[in-house]
């Protein structure tokens, strides 16, 4: 699919697709939502309504060990979408941290579905819910049984674009932005962060550095004239090395490679010249970053 197809289908149009990466779980008792919020970054609310929120889950030094989105239309429930290569080790972790918790945890890998969608006639109301994400106003995520699968001719997009798109808006995933390599606040995380919230695991660590310095990387978007292969290194000169790219696609009819990546904070500018082994490039806007830094500001 041509870049222009993906920006206009995903900021306006019309998809459903299943999010063959995620998996689902049910957190079901009174005491659900204190137990989630004791142990993320965000602030996790019984609204005993709708309730969508980004969140993580982090280690003492801050780095990133989960991100989940917290799904609920309930009193005494809600859902966890997480990563599905993550869920076994993320229920574990669960469990661990329960204690006297009045909490049951439940996997709906295989009994639900998670998809993906705007603008489509999903006759699902019970499991649904407007994305939690960053940019993806009027996205909503459907928990679907087997009798309620989207037909397939509805699904004009599939995951992959779905990941392209983000490439392109600037958004981390998971595993090569997302991962326990990373510090939140370099990805421009800053929506899944509460700083007013109770405490949490590795807090100290992310209001430190949000309130006495900066970070040394952040995560850049680029356009690189040419396709990437196996070279991942970005250098502004022959011999000073500032960052990596993560994830990239190559768009055949502008032969350009879009990608992002982690770059020295002081690099990450619009329009900065970069290389890629023997392909130029450039620094371009990062959509992500821009809305995440504006809702810091509110």
């Amino acid at each position: 699919m041509i870049v222009k197809n993906l920006n206009d289908i995903f900021n306006n149009g019309k998809f459903i697709f299943l999010q063959e990466s995620k998996s689902i779980l049910l957190l079901k008792g009174q005491e659900s939502f204190k137990f989630i919020n004791s142990i993320s970054s965000n602030e996790v609310l019984n609204t005993k309504g709708k309730l969508s929120v980004s969140t993580l889950m982090l280690n003492n030094k801050g780095r990133l060990i989960f991100d989940v989105e917290v799904y609920s239309k309930s009193a005494d429930s809600l859902f966890l979408l997480c990563n599905l290569s993550q869920k076994d080790e993320l229920i574990m972790y669960l469990e661990n941290y329960r204690m006297s918790y009045k909490v049951e945890i439940i996997d709906y890998n295989g009994k639900l579905y998670p998809f993906k969608g705007m603008n489509v006639g999903i006759s699902e109301k019970k499991n649904k819910f407007f994305s939690a994400l960053t940019l993806e106003e009027g996205f909503v995520n459907y928990f679907l049984n087997k009798r309620n699968l989207p037909k397939a001719n509805e699904s004009k997009v599939n995951e992959l674009d779905y990941k392209k798109w983000k490439i392109l808006s600037g958004s981390p995933s998971f595993p090569n932005e997302l991962n326990a390599k990373l510090i939140p606040i370099e990805a421009d995380m800053w929506s899944s962060i509460s700083f007013t919230k109770g405490c949490y695991i590795g807090q100290e660590t992310i209001a430190r550095i949000k309130y006495r310095g900066k970070v040394k990387r952040t995560l850049a978007c680029f356009e690189i004239y040419g396709l990437v292969e196996d070279e991942r290194e970005i250098q502004v000169t022959p011999d000073k090395n500032i960052g990596s790219i993560t994830s990239y696609f190559h768009s055949k009819e502008m032969m350009i490679t879009f990608a992002i990546g982690f770059i020295n904070n002081e690099e990450n500018f619009v329009n900065n010249e970069i290389k890629i082994g023997p392909l130029e490039g450039k620094v371009i806007v990062n959509l992500h970053m821009e809305e995440n830094r504006r809702l810091l500001k509110e």
